[in-house]
């Protein structure tokens, strides 16, 4: 569904995936190839996120504030 939106909303800005259990790697860089005007993603409790997949994001949008971390709110 993610990578659906990603597909399908090149103008998005902010995208929040708080709380995403089942969020893939492949989906947040497919946001980043995307999404070229993504200014804020939210990863707060996306578990599943691997470290390298937020590099490569920020990589392809240097200026996307990435706001990840963990709280007991989910």
């Amino acid at each position: 569904a993610v990578i659906a939106i990603a597909n399908n909303c090149p103008n998005l800005t902010t995208i929040d995936l708080r709380c995403c259990q089942k969020i893939t790697d492949n989906a947040v860089i497919a946001i980043a190839e995307k999404c070229s005007h993504l200014t804020t993603i939210y990863l707060t409790n996306s578990e599943k996120i691997n470290p390298m997949a937020v590099g490569a994001f920020k990589e392809k949008l240097p200026n996307c504030e990435v706001i990840i971390g963990y709280k007991k709110f989910c």
